[in-house]
């Protein structure tokens, strides 16, 4: 009997030791990772700080609020912050992030997510494309969200012209098709944009630009939109509010402070879809939160109607394609960086499934965007938000060319200008084009001369 109470004391040791060896080898080493963020301390903790350290107890997360720096107003002043701040990880624009890639400043992730279990085969491809497109072919920042785009429709106008809803993905020259259905001279339209916000120059550039189409060529010095794509844009572009099919909605600036209740009355005075006047709109995540706000709301003036969404395709050249425009929360690992294993932890901690589904469900993924995880989107009541995710590949065209600051305030003005005496009927759209195409090169030789004058 002693014998066997030794062995089993034995055993006892041993194994309190194996334990205690296991747990010693199992206790990393502090680390401290820098974080240059957007929003402080307090919003990072709450969206990923807290979670993260109760996994990675080791870690000591120093956030740094970018904003106490100015950082974002240059690109050398971002880079003049992160020399002094030394961040492991760091929050940026889509346009910083093109810089920094330029610059070498910024760690490749590719090799990290594939010796890793991080599952990237369920965020949005089209937003890992853009995101690759934008680090020239390569991946070199993750995004919890991103500002995609759906075609809204009024199924009650719809019903009421005994007009058939959309079914399926809508390119834009169909919803303008679907827009002249309807009649005019009733209290609502067909579609519709909001000035001041935008006009009718902006709007048809932007749809040129969602087209593949630039106002300047590859070598930065030459205006081409007088080429046969670009007339073709500004003809259909200019036709749309010329046939009443698309129209200009005069918004109400919003004042530096209002209470929830203006704020509703505000949107039902500036959105012309959101009360009710609008067949259909192109418009982001917020259109939805909107409309569902509205519709909680006690405002007497809210309208009641059926809506929905289909997928929106913006070039219809490449109908599996999504547009995704600049995004502004860009999270990348930097060559500052001396715990970069340890930085590549946090940063697919913060881009995981688990992480991304609970902050969507917080609401904390910020007003009006999408959760790059599709199986993280918040829902709204029984409405199509798979139409947010139906693409399957990006249409951005990655890097944009530098244009000289002296030639975006008379670009604007020219084009406004052309635009506008050609929807009136003033003039034809080819002088206006012909018109562009000449004022604006004369004014980015002017803008180019002027900043080889000056040195920069």
């Amino acid at each position: 009997m002693k014998r066997w109470f030794t062995v089993l004391l034995c055993m006892l040791v041993v194994a309190l030791m194996g334990s205690a060896c296991s747990t010693k080898e199992l206790v990393k080493d502090p680390v401290t990772l820098t974080v240059l963020y957007g929003s402080g301390t307090t919003e990072f903790d709450k969206a990923y700080g807290d979670m993260f350290r109760q996994k990675y107890p080791h870690v000591t997360l120093r956030v740094i609020n970018y904003t106490q720096h100015e950082a974002y107003k240059t690109i050398n002043d971002l880079i003049k912050v992160m020399n002094d701040v030394q961040p492991d990880i760091v929050e940026l624009y889509s346009s910083h992030l093109v810089e920094l890639v330029e610059k070498g400043q910024l760690i490749e992730l590719d090799s990290y997510i594939q010796s890793s279990s991080f599952d990237i085969d369920h965020m949005y491809a089209p937003v890992i494309e853009a995101l690759r497109l934008e680090g020239e072919g390569r991946l070199y920042g993750l995004t919890p969200y991103f500002p995609g785009t759906a075609l809204y429709y009024n199924k009650t106008l719809f019903d009421l012209n005994h007009i058939p809803v959309p079914s399926s993905a809508v390119t834009w020259e169909q919803m303008i098709d679907l827009a002249k259905l309807f009649p005019s001279g009733e209290g609502y339209s067909g579609t519709y944009i909001n000035k001041p916000y935008t006009n009718k120059f902006n709007y048809v550039r932007y749809i040129g630009f969602q087209n593949g189409l630039r106002v300047i060529d590859s070598t930065g010095k030459k205006v081409t939109v007088d080429t046969e794509s670009w007339k073709n844009m500004w003809t259909k572009g200019i036709e749309s509010f010329q046939s009443g099919a698309m129209v200009e909605v005069i918004a109400e600036l919003f004042p530096p402070s209002f209470s929830e209740d203006q704020y509703t009355e505000l949107w039902l005075k500036n959105n012309a879809f959101a009360a009710g006047k609008a067949a259909m709109v192109v418009a982001d995540y917020s259109m939805a939160e909107q409309l569902e706000l509205i519709q909680n709301s006690t405002s007497p003036n809210k309208p009641e109607f059926e809506w929905d969404l289909v997928a929106y395709i913006p070039n219809g050249n490449k109908p599996n394609g999504a547009f995704i425009p600049d995004m502004n929360k860009i999270f990348a690992m930097t060559t500052y960086s001396k715990n970069v294993q340890d930085a590549w932890e946090l940063l697919s901690f913060m881009h995981s499934g688990s992480t991304m589904l609970r902050l969507n469900n917080q609401h904390d993924l910020g007003y009006g965007y999408l959760s790059s995880r599709p199986a993280a989107a918040r829902k709204i009541g029984d409405k199509n938000i798979s139409a947010f995710y139906q693409a399957t590949e990006a249409i951005n065209s990655g890097k944009s060319i530098k244009w000289p600051a002296a030639f975006l305030d008379p670009f604007m003005k020219i084009g406004e200008e052309e635009v506008e005496l050609a929807a009136s009927g003033d003039q034809t759209v080819e002088q206006s084009v012909v018109n562009m195409q000449q004022r604006w090169q004369e004014a980015l030789d002017a803008a180019l001369l002027a900043e080889g004058a000056s040195g920069k």
